[in-house]
């Protein structure tokens, strides 16, 4: 199957849940001081696991996906505990992909977060699951 279908179904799914509020569902906010979250940016970090075990050297893709979120698209690769960082993020929402081969299907693990100044959100990805 040719990607192009598949980045614009994922997009539209995104738009969807914006609308849909999927917002709302965003993990809480914890206090980002220790975290090095400044007053006007915030934080998101978390751990990818496989079978339960953390996944090392993953790529998280990191999207903007409202005017408020100005960043880049970002990539940040696990460790070896399957933590992961990204720092000094505008606030706003923001789309978190990793893309995976799993059992000879290509699997998207997808979750939202909606980012707030002096807080770092934790997202955790468990992937490695048969997929659609």
């Amino acid at each position: 199957m040719n990607a192009a279908p598949r980045i614009i179904a994922i997009r539209i799914l995104t738009i969807a849940l914006i609308v849909a509020g999927a917002a709302a569902c965003a993990p809480a906010p914890v206090d980002g001081n220790a975290k090095g979250a400044s007053a006007d940016t915030g934080n998101v970090e978390g751990i990818v696991t496989e079978a339960g075990e953390p996944a090392a050297n993953i790529a998280v893709k990191f999207h903007g996906a409202d005017a408020e979120s100005e960043a880049d698209d970002q990539v940040a690769l696990t460790d070896s505990d399957g933590h992961y960082v990204f720092q000094d993020l505008v606030p706003g929402f923001y789309i978190m992909t990793i893309s995976l081969e799993v059992s000879g299907k290509s699997c998207v693990y997808m979750n939202m977060v909606d980012i707030s100044a002096g807080t770092t959100q934790h997202v955790d990805f468990a992937v490695g699951e048969p997929c659609g």
